[in-house]
């Protein structure tokens, strides 16, 4: 029987036709794989993960597949966005067994909860290197019958790993060395040619720009000011910014920031919203603003609640066979959108043509900048003023059209960190442009956060979820601070002390210091038991 049917989340319930028998999280499932003395597996996705709804497609609503499943093991379906501080501690696991990690995240646990192997996705027939999934099942399913010693030994030697992996925090205190160093590694991975750090796949780091920007404040040096800009230009101009609706993506599949990973986040924008008022006000690129305004527009037209709040995402595909078409364009689709004027001038500047970048349908374009108005303008003898306003309308009518496609799908969850993240935003978005449509809805979304809450001085996850998560109260202790800057209204920081107390009771490591990311005393099966400190911003900034 599948169980997904009654559950909150948007990923759970569209999982809930498949033929697998689907548990949700809790102890019921552990205590049905201890009764069957079956592995668990464990799929742990979101609404808006391109590859999960893709190996739910190949596999998961697969009848023989599922018979294969529903026959040698108890299947637990998860949430990432709903249950964080399971996937956290998954994650771990899985890469300390693998070195990568990701999602869907695919691990196979016993019957205490405890990771004996696992993957990401799994093809349902073998290629590039990759087990096809029944292999990967017939042989665990196999191995847990026939070899228990085995699969013991794994899950107490990842245990293991996981226990003497040093997350405690340094003990000296910090210098200016410190941000030296820092800066010195951003050099190292800097890409001077496209901005950003790393190689492909290159995801946006906002809080490295924001530590540049400060840098470059402070010391009046060149450097740490040419890689913030850079990269601010480069992610902006590339097609990991939706240059027709606003927004950005989760990534970019290459180093030039042309192709993306075409899901759009709540807590990316939020925080690159902040990184391009900041570009702006530090650089007064006008450019930047640009950026800024059109990121504003898309978290209003696309996530904003009326009531007070945002969506949490808005999926990347509309069906299984689909990457990003939503959001690019053929030839002809851009042609047909378009006056023959328009045309001219859209082409050239997001490089629409016959070739396009889309591996999976070689014809669809993804828009970016390719070449500027002023070029076009100087080669085409037309006046800046008159490409200027080719290029508005042509913007404009591409909208229009996309508009009239099916949608991708938008999850309508209220999450409280990222909800907090993205008011914050808005408060800085309110006083860089006099926007009062901004600072209205942020203070909305914290006093409905605030009336929503069961307890004065702590916040749940999401209203009627679960509580206890460290990232929720810190988002919102820092908000609130935004409120009270910009209100001047005392309830305000009371309510951010408060939280921060008990935050301070609740969370932190007396021995070692820093904060667990859940509350002392919380319960919770398999790996929960686990003490974590987050450190690094993967993928919100990280609440210590």
């Amino acid at each position: 029987m599948n169980r997904l049917a009654d559950s909150s989340s948007p990923y759970l319930t569209s999982a809930a036709h498949q033929p697998v028998h689907w548990y949700p999280w809790g102890p019921e499932t552990f205590a049905a794989a201890a009764a069957t003395g079956r592995p668990v597996l464990l799929d742990i996705g979101a609404v808006w993960c391109h590859w999960c709804h893709v190996m739910d497609g190949e596999s998961y609503e697969d009848p023989a597949l599922a018979q294969l499943l529903n026959a040698e093991f108890v299947c637990i379906k998860v949430d990432r966005d709903e249950r964080p501080d399971i996937d956290a501690r998954y994650q771990r696991a899985v890469q300390a067994l693998t070195g990568q990690g990701g999602w869907p995240l695919t691990a196979f646990l016993t019957a205490r909860g405890e990771v004996f192997y696992g993957g990401t996705y799994f093809p349902p027939e073998g290629q590039h290197g990759r087990p096809s999934f029944r292999a990967v099942l017939t042989e665990v399913a196999r191995l847990h019958r026939e070899e228990p010693g085995r699969v013991e030994a794994q899950a107490l030697a990842i245990t293991r790993a996981l226990a003497q992996a040093d997350d405690r925090p340094d003990p000296t205190d910090p210098t200016l060395a410190l941000l030296d160093r820092a800066e010195a590694e951003l050099t190292r991975h800097f890409d001077p040619r496209h901005g950003g750090f790393g190689r492909a796949p290159k995801f946006p780091h906002p809080a490295a720009i924001s530590f540049l920007i400060a840098r470059w404040y402070d010391s009046g040096r060149a450097v740490p000011r040419e890689m913030a800009h850079a990269t601010l230009r480069g992610m902006a101009r590339g097609g990991f910014h939706d240059q027709v609706g606003g927004g950005f993506h989760r990534y970019s599949v290459d180093a030039e920031w042309i192709v993306p990973h075409f899901e759009k986040m709540a807590y990316d924008n939020a925080e690159l919203l902040k990184a391009y008022l900041d570009g702006h006000a530090a650089f007064g690129d006008p450019y930047f603003a640009d950026v800024a305004r059109d990121t504003l527009a898309w978290v209003r037209e696309v996530l904003a609640d009326p009531d007070g709040g945002f969506g949490a995402s808005q999926d990347a595909d509309v069906g299984l066979d689909d990457d990003g078409d939503y959001f690019t364009w053929t030839l002809e689709e851009a042609r047909a959108a378009l006056s023959p004027d328009e045309f001219e001038v859209a082409a050239a500047h997001y490089d629409i043509g016959t070739a396009g970048e889309m591996h999976h349908d070689p014809a669809r374009n993804v828009l970016w900048i390719a070449e500027d108005a002023e070029a076009i303008a100087h080669r085409t003898g037309r006046p800046l003023s008159v490409v200027a306003d080719l290029l508005s309308h042509a913007k404009a009518a591409l909208a229009a059209a996309r508009r009239l496609r099916p949608a991708s799908f938008i999850d309508r969850t209220r999450y409280t960190g990222w909800n907090a993240m993205l008011a914050s935003a808005l408060f800085s978005a309110a006083a860089h442009f006099d926007d009062p449509w901004a600072r209205n809805h942020a203070l909305r979304t914290l006093e409905r956060i605030r009336q929503e809450s069961p307890e004065t001085d702590a916040v749940l996850h999401v209203a009627g979820g679960i509580g206890g998560l460290l990232d929720d109260q810190v988002q919102v202790a820092a908000a609130a601070l935004d409120a009270y800057e910009t209100t001047g209204r005392e309830d305000w920081i009371a309510w951010a002390e408060a939280m921060m107390e008990r935050v301070w009771r609740d969370y932190r490591d007396d021995s070692a210091g820093g904060l667990f990311d859940v509350a002392l005393g919380r319960a919770g099966d398999g790996l929960l038991a686990e003490r974590v400190r987050p450190i690094q911003d993967a993928p919100t900034p990280s609440p210590n």
